[in-house]
C-alpha cells in the first residue's frame, strides 16, 4: 500500500491521489515515469525529487521518512509490509502522573509473533532494546499521549520510530471510547482470560503485589499481555476498514499468530481488587 500511497507528496491531497489511482497510476514509478502527462513546471520537478526520495527511504526501510510525511489519517499504509517488525506495545503504570511521579509497573511487547513481557526494571529495559533494534514501527492504543512518553521519561529512550496510534486511527472510522469498548465493537477474534479488570484494577494489582501478593503480579502481566496482544487483532480489522476507502479490498497484513499468555489470571485476585475499587468509588 505504502508505494501506491501519493498523499505524503505537498502538492498531492486526496482528491488528486484518488484521480491518479483511477488513471492507472498504480505506484510510485509509475507516476516517476508518467509524471509530465499529470503535473508540468516546478510542481514537476518537485514531485520527481519527492518520489525519488521516496523510493529511497523505502528501500532503506526507513518508516520514519513517511510516518514524517504522511497525513495522520494515512500513517495505517506503513503497516502492510511490515508486519514483522512491528512491535504492539502497552504499559501498566502506578498511575497516570508520569515519571519520577509515577512508575511503569509492566510491559508487554508482540513483536513478530513473540511476546515480551517484564516487571523488572532490568527486563523491562531489555525489552525496550529490542524493539529499538528489531522493531521498524510501533502501535499502541493511546499511546502517543501515554505510554510511549511514559517509557521515554522513565528510561531515558528516544522510541522515534514510526507509530500508528490505534485510538486515534479507529476513530476516525467511528470505533471510539476505551481499549475494551473498541475491541467489543470493532467485532475481532479475540478472547480475553483476564476479563473484569481495568487500568484502575492494573494499579491495585500492583499494590497488592508489592504487600506479597504474588497471584496480583501473575493476574496484572496476564491482563498487560492481552492488552498487548489485542492490538494485533485491531491493527488488522484497521486495514481492512480503510482498504474499502481506497477500493483495495484485497489489502490485508499478515501477521503471526498470537502466542498463549505465560500467566493466567486468579478470578480470586480479580473479584478482591473489583470489590476494592467499588468500595473506594462508594
Amino acid at each position: 500500500m505504502l508505494r501506491r500511497t501519493f498523499s505524503h507528496i505537498p502538492g498531492i491531497g486526496e482528491k488528486k491521489e484518488i484521480e491518479l489511482w483511477e488513471c492507472g497510476v498504480s505506484d510510485w514509478l509509475h507516476l516517476y515515469d508518467d509524471c509530465g502527462a499529470h503535473f508540468s513546471g516546478k510542481r514537476q520537478v518537485a514531485i520527481l525529487e519527492f518520489l525519488e526520495a521516496s523510493l529511497r527511504n523505502y528501500e532503506r526501510r526507513n518508516l520514519s521518512y513517511f510516518y514524517k510525511s504522511l497525513p495522520r489519517k494515512d500513517l495505517w499504509r506503513m503497516l502492510p509490509g511490515h508486519e514483522s517488525e512491528t512491535a504492539f506495545i502497552d504499559i501498566e503504570t502506578t498511575g497516570l502522573a508520569l515519571p519520577p511521579y509515577g512508575q511503569v509497573t509492566t510491559l508487554a511487547v508482540l513483536l513478530d509473533g513473540k511476546l515480551h513481557l517484564a516487571h523488572e526494571h532490568a527486563e523491562k529495559k531489555k525489552i525496550l532494546r529490542i524493539v529499538e533494534e528489531r522493531a521498524n514501527l510501533i502501535v499502541t492504543y493511546f499511546g502517543e499521549n501515554f505510554d510511549i512518553p511514559y517509557l521515554r521519561k522513565q528510561y531515558k529512550r528516544k522510541l522515534d520510530m514510526a507509530h500508528v496510534d490505534l485510538c486515534f486511527a479507529l476513530r476516525r472510522n467511528k470505533l471510539t471510547g476505551g481499549l475494551k469498548v473498541v475491541e467489543k465493537n470493532a467485532k475481532i477474534l479475540f478472547k480475553r482470560k483476564a476479563v473484569g479488570l481495568d487500568g484502575a484494577s492494573a494499579v491495585e494489582l500492583w499494590r497488592m503485589y508489592e504487600e506479597g501478593e504474588q497471584k496480583a503480579l501473575e493476574t496484572l502481566l496476564a491482563y498487560n499481555a492481552e492488552d498487548a496482544m489485542v492490538l494485533q487483532p485491531l491493527a488488522e480489522r484497521l486495514v481492512a476498514m480503510e482498504a474499502k476507502k481506497v477500493r483495495d479490498e484485497s489489502l490485508s497484513v499478515k501477521f503471526k499468530r498470537l502466542p498463549k499468555v505465560p500467566y493466567r489470571a486468579c478470578p480470586k485476585i480479580t473479584k478482591r481488587v473489583q470489590a476494592l475499587l467499588f468500595d473506594s468509588y462508594w
